[in-house]
């Protein structure tokens, strides 16, 4: 009995460290944008809004990890803007997880944009991501 009461706190204390360690890495997802060309802007936004901005291509952007989808729009001069989507995918329950509110969400770390020169016949951006909100 001695034993387990001298146990319990160090259990505690063990379960509240996994917790502590992964909420704030598991609560942030980078995503890589490269363009090709390379030097584009790029825009990261999450129902509509901006969250992120990566000044020039190639770049990461660090986001809040949601079950939100992130669109991502890239302009360059001379080129037609290009999108994309990073979809949000629900990752399995870890023990750290467990401790920080249950299983995260993770995002596709790396998106690549082929930017389409002007005059030249090519996707839109409409055609590649469902309408904003």
């Amino acid at each position: 009995m001695r034993l387990l009461a001298r146990a319990a706190p160090m259990l505690v204390s063990a379960c509240v460290l996994a917790a502590c360690s992964a909420s704030k890495r598991d609560q942030e997802a980078e995503i890589f944008v490269e363009t090709t060309p390379p030097g584009a802007g790029c825009i990261l936004l999450r129902a509509g809004q901006p969250i992120a901005q990566i000044e020039r291509t190639p770049g990461i952007a660090v986001v809040t990890r949601s079950p939100q989808d992130i669109a991502i729009e890239c302009t360059r001069s001379g080129f037609q803007a290009a999108a994309a989507l990073a979809r949000s995918r629900q990752q399995p329950a870890t023990f750290g997880s467990f401790f920080a509110g249950g299983p995260g969400y993770d995002y596709d770390g790396n998106i690549g944009l082929a930017l389409v020169p002007n005059g030249q016949a090519g996707p839109r951006p409409e055609q590649l991501l469902p309408p904003r909100s």
